[in-house]
């Protein structure tokens, strides 16, 4: 049984760069057309020392 998943993960894994290769490219419509915006924060300990 252990075979049968390692084969079938190998051909999942051997087939993958195919599938992405006839993927379309994203383009947006106009600038600025999302449906979402993502606002990221961080911060270092770094930007405190004097």
């Amino acid at each position: 049984m252990k075979a049968f998943w390692r084969n079938a993960a190998l051909l999942a894994v051997s087939l993958l760069p195919f599938s992405s290769a006839n993927a379309l490219a994203l383009q947006a419509k106009q600038y600025g057309d999302f449906d979402r915006y993502v606002l990221a924060l961080s911060w270092q300990t770094g930007f405190c020392q004097s």
